[in-house]
């Protein structure tokens, strides 16, 4: 079973069109992968919290990326598993996703989640 990738967590967008990504006790919770989660589901995407079974699904991807906080996610060109090589497609649906949620960090979009927060007041004269 997939879990995650060494530093990153796994999320892959199906043939069909879902948004998956592993369910595990032994993965690190991701705030940046719930985020994606919560604008799939913004944008109509399925999303599916569930074991991957590498061996019975990893062709079933048109879409892989691996999520952390300052990449948010980056696209998998390949990945190998003993003799075994896939090829993932597009990163079209991901792509997007990705830049919906930078928009949203860099003020562009509006924050419909309130999931900015202000840490401090910032003074013109101080600046």
């Amino acid at each position: 079973y997939v879990e995650e990738f060494s530093v990153a967590n796994f999320v892959g967008i199906t043939r069909d069109g879902a948004f998956v990504t592993p369910a595990a006790e032994t993965i690190l919770e991701s705030t940046t992968n719930k985020m994606l989660q919560q604008l799939a589901l913004d944008e109509g995407i399925r999303v599916e919290r569930r074991p991957v079974d590498f061996d019975a699904e990893i062709e079933s991807f048109s879409e892989v990326g691996m999520v952390g906080t300052a990449a948010v996610v980056v696209r998998v060109r390949s990945i190998t598993r003993r003799d075994r090589s896939y090829r993932p497609g597009s990163f079209d649906k991901l792509a997007k996703l990705r830049a919906k949620l930078q928009a949203i960090q860099c003020g562009e979009e509006p924050d419909k989640h309130s999931w900015l927060v202000d840490v401090c007041n910032v003074r013109q004269s101080a600046l």
